[in-house]
């Protein structure tokens, strides 16, 4: 998987400390072939995610994937914090651009899951297209569609 490019999407309300820690722990060991970093810029789960990367590793370049309308009460990145910034599309729509640049989708849901949930939809989406995703667990590492984590 050289060159891999990653992308992330989440809840508003935030990652768990075992989220943001599995997240951090993945990044540690295959940090070296990631090579991008895709992300909603929303609040909650998409900002502390970026915090990680940006902090953590400078060689992963961050594209920033702004939703409309654009709301700044829930804008959690600064555009000048991404290297690339995507252009303004509808929420939804920005989560698939987001899936299409990638190559593993990471998710930091809330639980149980929801039917009118960005994260839950993409997530959805992922799962019909059998696309590799890593499911971050509020309590523990889980990885139930496989993918090599």
């Amino acid at each position: 998987m050289d060159g891999t490019s990653i992308g992330f999407s989440g809840t508003r309300k935030g990652m768990s400390f075992k989220q943001k820690s599995d997240f951090g722990d993945w990044l540690m060991e295959n940090h070296e072939m990631v090579t991008e970093f895709h992300h909603g810029m929303c609040i909650g789960a998409d900002t502390e995610a970026h915090e990680i990367v940006r902090l953590g590793f400078a060689n992963i370049k961050i594209h920033g994937h702004p939703g409309f309308p654009e709301d700044h009460a829930t804008r959690g990145v600064k555009d000048a914090d991404v290297d690339i910034l995507h252009p303004i599309l509808a929420p939804l729509t920005r989560n698939l651009e987001i899936v299409h640049g990638t190559r593993l989708m990471f998710f930091a849901p809330t639980f149980p899951e929801k039917q009118r949930s960005g994260t839950w939809a993409t997530l959805r989406f992922c799962r019909r297209k059998k696309l590799p995703i890593v499911v971050l667990a509020r309590g523990t590492f889980k990885n139930p569609e496989g993918a090599k984590a």
